[in-house]
């Protein structure tokens, strides 16, 4: 139980600083435009992030009128993502309408495939469930069919691109497609099964020249999480990049919470001080191996004190009067 409060703390953590636009805007434009600023922060729209989907029980159907299907035929499935916003993206002098959702993981998860295809696949189901609402209101099917699908010919869905982010300090070794998940398939059955894939940004497997292209706050983020147990590193990465000495207060506290970096965070600062942070974390963890090793060497002092009154067969009693050992 304690584990999964820190996780649902750091995811908790990770939800409120990816929702940050500019934040958000940067992990889509690392991965689909090696950084190019293709997605602006102030295009995006936040959307309910609740999926659902209404299942139809087809049976008799063609025998109920539409207030009696939806009153009793409908099963309704909810589902919640971490993140869902709409976005337009300029390409070839063309505005395209998009929906980019974010999942955040701190821990690997073995049926990411199916988990993000789930979220996908509710969110094109309500937009048709939208469309056939609409038509419904409208009295405008055309056709039979138009009246059976809800939509009509020329209606069109809005594509949905989910990218996962790893949070966590182990890298991804989790299947990135339904492929993966399956076992080996022959290739005529593999030709007919469809494939859905993972998009995935893992600071573990990112090089330097990869974290470059981020341009938020992002880069240290992930940076500080890749290098975390490289003390080397960790020191060049401090030195090296200027931003850890004003870090936004949302950066620090993901760092914190999914590191477990137990971080001096003053609580109305805006900006960290990660180097000092750092700095003063490391020299309470010397003061307190100084400590400790004072106490063991005392300590040995007593067994050694003790060893030797026992070989001259002193009462067990009077040596630990004498060390402050106990019996």
């Amino acid at each position: 139980m304690k584990g999964e409060g820190i996780i649902g703390a750091a995811d908790t953590v990770t939800k409120a600083y990816i929702r940050k636009n500019e934040v958000f805007a940067d992990a889509f434009n690392y991965f689909m435009y090696d950084g190019r600023q293709k997605i602006q922060p102030e295009q995006l729209r936040e959307l309910d992030s609740t999926e659902i989907a209404i299942l139809l029980n087809e049976k008799d159907t063609k025998d109920k009128t539409n207030k009696e299907k939806e009153a009793s035929e409908q099963k309704m499935v909810q589902k919640y993502r971490d993140l869902l916003k709409t976005a337009t993206i300029m390409e070839d002098g063309e505005a395209t309408y998009v929906l980019l959702g974010i999942e955040n993981q701190t821990e690997v998860h073995y049926a990411m495939p199916v988990r993000n295809m789930l979220y996908d696949a509710m969110q094109y189901e309500k937009q048709v469930r939208q469309l056939a609402a609409a038509h419904r209101k409208k009295h405008d099917a055309a056709t039979s069919d138009e009246y059976l699908s809800g939509m009509s010919r020329e209606d069109k869905i809005t594509p949905v691109i989910t990218l996962v982010i790893n949070f966590g300090s182990k890298r991804w070794d989790g299947p990135l497609s339904l492929y993966e998940m399956m076992p080996e398939q022959p290739a005529k059955v593999k030709a007919f099964v469809q494939d859905y894939k993972v998009f995935l940004i893992d600071p573990m497997a990112m090089t330097d020249a990869d974290l470059e292209h981020l341009n938020s706050s992002l880069r240290e983020v992930l940076s500080y999480i890749k290098y975390q147990h490289n003390q080397e590193q960790m020191q060049r990465l401090l030195q090296e990049d200027n931003r850890f000495s004003e870090l936004e207060r949302n950066a620090a506290l993901v760092i914190q919470a999914t590191t477990k970096t137990e971080l001096n965070i003053k609580p109305n600062a805006e900006v960290v001080d990660m180097c000092e942070a750092i700095q003063q974390m490391m020299n309470n963890s010397m003061q307190q191996g100084v400590q400790l090793g004072k106490k063991q060497g005392e300590r040995n002092m007593q067994l050694h004190i003790a060893r030797q009154m026992l070989a001259a067969k002193l009462p067990l009693q009077q040596i630990c009067e004498i060390t402050a050992l106990s019996m």
